[in-house]
């Protein structure tokens, strides 16, 4: 029993539970409503996971190699390090994987929840912050299909930053500050699934499709957004989508500050720091350009970044020291 509880201390911190509980919420309020839940999602998330794991134990054995030659003397000895590094990371990664379910079922419930479009009040906001003119309308005046493939390869990183910054952190600077670093992350997100909850809107590329001189075109004279893409369909097979917060902006904020907090001192990985700034820049640009957000949205997420860096912090500093009772 003991045994048990030490794996559970050692593994399942608060942040765990608190995706768990939501996650359970969430399940509940499907059965509710009666939907049905999506297999696609699962296979989804699984494959995510297996890629996941294979990207991660390679970069283990490399970080092992490069950094840590005291630590093993043989090939066999590499590869159970690796395999026990890989086999920790994910099991401390398991509330990203409950909040990536948690995030595509939002998408489902929220109109059911509250079904009000708050994108008036939005426009109305964002033109008195710009002196009467929407911002989307403000960045047709660059519009050009090679700008267009640089912003949608840019909005892509949201991703990438999920999968890698966690693995850096893992494995250069250890289980505190792994810890707080996805304890911030996550609870910035769940953050701002309330805000989706709370306000539901349809976003610029909807909701001001009327306004729009100009479409958006890649450089190989293709739409932006393709009704044949899967993913496209899927998401304007809804009608809606969420914005306000905006999670692009808020949490590659937090990717960011926390970057310069853990990593700008470290002899090598400072410049994973540096790459963070102009990819961070390029990706918020890329929030406004592709239609996606309203300038609010960005308040909205930068509100949500700070309380989940302030939050994370917090918890984490009380959970380790329970720990060492």
């Amino acid at each position: 029993m003991i045994k048990v509880k030490n794996i559970v201390k050692k593994y399942f911190s608060p942040i765990f539970w608190v995706s768990f509980i939501a996650l359970i919420s969430i399940i509940l309020l499907y059965n509710y409503y009666g939907l049905p839940l999506r297999r696609a999602r699962d296979t989804y998330i699984f494959l995510i996971l297996v890629y996941g794991v294979i990207g991660f134990f390679g970069m283990a054995f490399n970080y092992q190699i490069i950094f840590k030659t005291n630590k093993w003397s043989s090939i066999k000895q590499l590869l159970g390090l690796s395999a026990k590094l890989t086999f920790e990371f994910f099991i401390k990664a398991i509330p990203f994987f409950i909040f990536l379910y948690i995030y595509d079922s939002i998408h489902d419930i929220t109109h059911l929840i509250n079904s009000y479009e708050f994108d008036y009040f939005l426009v109305v906001i964002d033109r008195f912050m710009l002196l009467g003119n929407d911002i989307a309308l403000l960045f047709e005046k660059i519009i050009h299909p090679k700008l267009t493939d640089l912003m949608a390869w840019s909005y892509n990183l949201y991703f990438v930053f999920f999968l890698v910054d966690p693995m850096i952190y893992f494995l250069v600077k250890g289980k505190k500050v792994f810890d707080t670093v996805l304890t911030s992350v996550i609870i910035a997100c769940y953050l701002g699934l309330v805000g989706y909850i709370l306000v539901p809107c349809l976003g610029p590329i909807l909701y001001q499709q009327d306004l729009f001189n100009k479409d958006l075109v890649l450089s190989n004279c293709q739409p932006y957004i393709q009704s044949d893409d899967l993913s496209s369909a899927y998401t304007f097979s809804r009608g809606y989508f969420h914005c306000f917060p905006s999670l692009h902006f808020g949490i590659t904020f937090v990717w960011l500050f926390l970057a310069w907090k853990y990593l700008r001192k470290e002899r090598f990985f400072k410049y994973f720091y540096y790459l963070h700034i102009p990819l961070v820049l390029l990706l918020w640009m890329a929030t406004l350009y592709l239609r996606w957000h309203y300038l609010i949205d960005w308040v909205g997420g930068l509100l949500v970044a700070v309380l989940g860096i302030w939050l994370g912090k917090k918890i984490v500093d009380k959970w380790y020291k329970y720990l060492k009772k």
